[in-house]
């Protein structure tokens, strides 16, 4: 709202008397935070000084008897007031009073105290003289006590250790049975295995060892027998099968030893060979060579018999020796006939001498391949005889046959006797380990000269002996610890009652030395360093009488001192809020004539204002209403009124019956269109000249033509005073303005009503001007 008072306080031109206005306002809202604080200074000065006063209106006392009350005072609290003032002096007697009472206090409580168990000092020493020779003889039993009851727990603790060994032992004595019975059946099993191979008889352990001499060896060595047994099981059949190789590779090779020819035989196939092919070459070549005059006399020959004319006795080459025509063609067919069968003859012999030459080739190469299988076989042989070789030497270390039946029987007697000394060197490490638990002399149990058959029997017989005795053992160790353990109880009893008996008389005597220790504690406290005498309490007493007597006379004095100074305290204070409170009432006057000087100013400026602008806004009405209407060719409203008073910026519309708000019922555009009206309105009272961006975007077309003549009318009605400058987009627009003021054909060519001027470009490319009406101007 402030706002629009502030536009139409521009457009009315009486934006001096509103801001007047507000300057006013805004200076009576500065002063009032100052007069509110003014004020309240004022009140709370003022009521501190009635106070003040109505305390001094009663005051008797006279400032000059307050340096005597405090002399007074001193004295009897042994105090020194020089190069002190009054309040210090005050601060100083009332701090030894208060320091004094809490003594004297103290004292008392003290004495109080005391007095209930003053008589007792006698009976408590008394006491504890007597509880002294008791706790020495107590503590001394005890002490004995405590002995016995050690010597019971060590007599307890040798009772569990032996219940602990007798217990272990037959636990071990159990474990010895697993162990060397599964360890006998191991070696049961073994024997039983290399039986085939056994030649003593009874089977005894002695024997046994005999026959399996890998009882005597460590564990190491007989496991790298074993993995030697172990390859040579592995390769009996690659033996085999390389054996067999062998004598296939030896038959073949002594077949083909009977073709293998001498170096001196190869040489000479050698030279066969190149020999034949070189008259084989020959032959061909003698055949060709033959062929070819043969083949010119026989063209010859053809010529001659085909040679014709009259007379034999005339031509050179009939009339030769030949007698006649007739001879020479006898001559020439028969040598012609001959030919073929020549040719024929020495090709013949040419293909006999390449098969000869063929056939030595043949016998070279036949050679140098048997030669060549020959070295085969060798290679195989010795790669054969490697690789045997490699075996023979894993049956050589265990001292076995290469082939044959034995072979076999040698590697499995070997290998059961190994099983067999496994288990013996196992079952002599089980009873060296448990013998000194299963025999009672730790000696072995296990008889190497019984037969093996006999040993499980003899085994159990021994184990069940011993366990009988080893749990004997352990059921005297028992009650031994039975024993112990209720003499340990007993002589705990003992001495928990000697300890009971010990702690009630140190609880007697720590009781009469506690309460000796308050008698005397209480004693310090209200007699100090002084010694206790019999009548010591009553003396006490008398002195902590005088003691508060003359505090309570210091207290007095200065009591007297401190109201005597306060009187004087207080007129020193009034007179400075007195002094305080008449600059502050001056001020608050001064600020408070200029408040209301500035409100009368407000009220007038408001008044004026209220004035001029409805005087103004009146004749600006009609105007108004004149533009509006003439905007809107669709009348739906009748007139646009002021409102009344304070409000009468508030326009309202009358239609009809009906008075419509236009904040309210009117559209946006027509909003605008009351806004645009108001303002050509206010335009054409002020002149100048008046912007106006895309005046009729919000308009349909038929508004659009209304407020174009409205601009028109503006325009060519100021008569220069109104200068509109109106900025669109739209061509359309600038069209319909050029027809309209063209219409009116008063536009001075050299002074026109409108000018049209389009701008082109961009801010960053730059912009052009060009005026495109009116044309020439």
């Amino acid at each position: 709202m402030n706002r629009r008072k502030d536009v139409f306080a521009d457009l009315l031109g009486i934006r001096h008397l509103r801001d007047a206005e507000q300057a006013s306002g805004k200076y009576i809202a500065e002063l009032a935070p100052l007069l509110k604080d003014l004020d309240a200074r004022r009140k709370a000065l003022s009521a501190e000084a009635s106070q003040l006063r109505a305390e001094l209106k009663d005051a008797a006392a006279a400032a000059k008897n307050a340096d005597a009350s405090l002399a007074a005072a001193e004295d009897l609290l042994a105090l020194s007031g020089t190069g002190l003032d009054i309040p210090d002096r005050i601060e100083a007697a009332v701090g030894a009073i208060a320091k004094g009472r809490s003594e004297q206090a103290r004292r008392f409580k003290a004495l109080d105290e005391l007095a209930p168990v003053w008589s007792r000092k006698a009976e408590v020493e008394a006491q504890i003289t007597n509880l002294l020779p008791l706790e020495t003889a107590a503590a001394e039993t005890f002490l004995s006590a405590q002995d016995d009851r050690k010597t019971a727990e060590e007599a307890v603790i040798v009772a569990e250790a032996v219940v602990q060994l007798a217990s272990t032992q037959v636990g071990r004595l159990g474990a010895a049975e697993d162990a060397v019975v599964a360890r006998l059946e191991t070696t049961l099993r073994a024997a039983a295995l290399a039986e085939p191979y056994l030649t003593i008889t009874p089977a005894t352990l002695a024997n046994l060892v005999e026959a399996a001499p890998e009882t005597r060896w460590d564990a190491t060595t007989r496991a790298a027998r074993r993995a030697q047994l172990r390859d040579a099981v592995k390769a009996e059949p690659r033996i085999d099968a390389m054996l067999s190789e062998r004598a296939q590779l030896t038959a073949r090779r002594g077949e083909l030893a009977a073709q293998v020819v001498s170096p001196e035989e190869l040489q000479h196939l050698r030279s066969v060979a190149e020999a034949s092919e070189a008259a084989s070459l020959q032959a061909r070549a003698d055949a060709e060579a033959l062929a070819g005059p043969l083949a010119t006399l026989q063209s010859a020959g053809r010529i001659v018999i085909d040679h014709q004319h009259d007379g034999d006795t005339d031509c050179p080459l009939c009339g030769h020796d030949w007698q006649g025509r007739a001879q020479l063609v006898a001559a020439v067919e028969r040598t012609l006939s001959a030919a073929p069968a020549m040719v024929a003859a020495a090709r013949r012999l040419a293909s006999s001498a390449a098969s000869a030459a063929i056939a030595a080739r043949k016998a070279v190469t036949d050679a140098i391949q048997i030669q060549s299988q020959v070295a085969t076989l060798d290679r195989e042989s010795q790669d054969l005889e490697r690789r045997l070789d490699a075996d023979r030497q894993l049956l050589t270390a265990l001292d076995a046959p290469l082939s044959g039946s034995d072979r076999r029987r040698f590697l499995d007697w070997a290998e059961r006797r190994l099983d067999l000394g496994d288990a013996l060197a196992a079952l002599s490490a089980a009873q060296t380990e448990y013998q000194s638990i299963v025999s009672a002399d730790g000696q072995r149990f296990l008889d190497h000269a019984l037969p093996i058959a006999n040993l499980s029997g003899r085994l159990t017989q021994t184990i069940l002996g011993r366990r009988t005795v080893l749990e004997d053992i352990l059921r005297t160790a028992l009650e031994g610890l039975g024993r112990a353990q209720a003499t340990l109880a007993e002589k705990v009893t003992v001495e928990r009652t000697r300890q009971t008996e010990l702690e009630s008389v140190r609880r007697d005597k720590a009781a009469a030395e506690r309460e000796r220790a308050t008698i005397s504690q209480l004693w310090t406290s209200a007699a100090g360093q002084a010694p206790w005498t019999a009548d010591g309490l009553e003396r006490l007493r008398g002195e902590v009488k005088a003691g508060i007597a003359k505090l309570d006379a210091a207290d007095n004095e200065v009591a007297a001192a401190r109201a005597s100074w306060d009187v004087e305290t207080k007129h020193t204070k009034l007179a400075k809020i007195e002094a305080d409170l008449a600059p502050i009432t001056a001020r608050h006057a001064r600020l408070k004539a200029s408040s209301n000087v500035a409100e009368r100013l407000q009220k007038a400026f408001r008044e004026n204002y209220t004035a001029t602008s409805q005087a103004q806004v009146g004749g600006l009405s009609r105007v108004v209403n004149a533009l509006f209407l003439r905007m809107h060719a669709n009348r739906i409203v009748d007139r646009i009124d002021l409102g009344q008073s304070e409000s009468f910026l508030h326009w309202f519309a009358d239609a009809g019956v009906a008075q419509l708000d236009p904040g309210r019922d009117f559209s946006q555009g027509q909003r605008q269109d009351l806004a645009l009206a108001l303002f050509l309105a206010r335009a054409r009272g002020l002149g100048g000249t008046f912007f106006l961006d895309e005046p009729v975007a919000h308009l349909d077309d038929l508004n659009r033509v209304g407020l174009m003549d409205v601009f028109r009318a503006v325009a060519i009605e100021g008569g220069g005073r109104v200068r509109l400058v109106i900025t669109t987009s739209s061509r359309n627009l600038a069209r319909h303005m050029v027809e309209k003021f063209s219409a009116t054909g008063s536009d001075d060519p050299k002074n026109p009503a409108m000018r049209v001027i389009e701008l082109t470009g961009n801010g960053r490319l730059g912009v052009s001007q060009q005026q495109v009406y009116p044309i020439g101007a």
